[in-house]
């Protein structure tokens, strides 16, 4: 029996190559003719570039430009401010501020605290120097009358 062999080429194999090196350019090209992406502020949009989000959020804001304020009443008080983000409730910005103070406020009253405990360490410390003078001055007036 006499086999045949086939001097055919195996097409199965380069079919996948051929439709990617046919799909890239393709992809390509569509990527190139569509349209430009750009973010644009579809909810809460304001004047001057501001975006905002959240009851009364920004509310003061007159002519301030980028400010981005998420959350109830964020950048309330921002009249002057221009690029400035806050994010939850009852204005980030002050809100960090007066965190900041009060910390510096605590500072203060443990330095307070610490410099009374020293002036009623002081003040026992004269009224027994004080004692012991009155105690001598007592001391001659008894031997004196006592002669």
């Amino acid at each position: 029996m006499k086999t045949k062999s086939s001097t055919t080429r195996n097409s199965t194999n380069r079919a996948p190559l051929r439709y990617g090196l046919f799909l890239i350019p393709l992809a390509l090209a569509c990527f190139a003719l569509s349209p430009q992406a750009r973010a644009v502020c579809q909810d809460a949009c304001l004047t001057n570039r501001n975006t905002v989000q959240g009851d009364d959020a920004l509310i003061s804001n007159t002519t301030r430009t980028n400010n981005t304020a998420n959350g109830v009443e964020a950048l309330i008080e921002n009249t002057t401010g221009d690029d400035n983000t806050a994010n939850g409730v009852a204005n980030a910005m002050l809100l960090n501020e007066f965190l900041k103070e009060h910390k510096t406020v605590q500072q203060q009253a443990a330095i307070i605290k610490r410099l009374q405990q020293q002036v009623e360490a002081l003040s026992a410390g004269l009224q027994q120097v004080k004692a012991q003078v009155e105690a001598t001055r007592l001391t001659p007036q008894v031997l004196a009358s006592s002669q």
